[in-house]
């Protein structure tokens, strides 16, 4: 039998205490055994690090046009880019759904992709001043926010 480790998971004002047996990425679900690799997870942490800091550009690029071919709608909902799919699906397990690590990315993906969406309106309706404001405040934070957020989740996965 493998060693037991004990973990404790700080994220704002949530705390997760958990014992790691001898599976650690391994969780029984619809039946059968589900595995999740550190590595898959790493990599798709570095993923979304990189397609999110390309929205700056594309928002920027809006206000300055006035339009963009891509939707408010979609740019809103946090599933429709690879990292939300991925998020969003079914290839986590259950132990890494029911982490705060996973509870507070999927919360703070999602507000990036409201303010995001808020952003092009703005930049969309000709509202050039205030969209170029939310983008350097209120996105820029969220922005930073959820990227920490995500090399907290990938140095806490690279120690385990």
């Amino acid at each position: 039998m493998a060693p037991k480790i004990a973990i404790n998971v700080e994220y704002s004002d949530l705390t997760v205490s958990a014992v790691l047996c001898d599976a650690p990425d391994r969780a029984i679900m619809g039946g059968g055994l589900k595995t999740m690799s550190d590595e898959v997870l790493i990599n798709q942490i570095n993923n979304a690090i990189g397609a999110h800091g390309s929205w700056k550009i594309k928002l920027r690029t809006a206000i300055r046009n006035g339009k963009s071919e891509l939707s408010i709608d979609d740019i809103r909902c946090d599933s429709n880019c690879a990292f939300g799919k991925w998020i969003h699906g079914t290839d986590i397990d259950a132990p890494t759904r029911n982490g705060a690590p996973y509870k507070v990315i999927k919360r703070l993906h999602a507000e990036f992709h409201v303010c995001a969406a808020n952003v092009m309106q703005m930049a969309t309706s000709g509202k050039t001043e205030a969209a170029t404001n939310l983008l350097e405040g209120e996105f820029s934070a969220k922005s930073v926010k959820l990227v920490r957020g995500l090399n907290k989740w990938k140095g806490e996965i690279s120690v385990l």
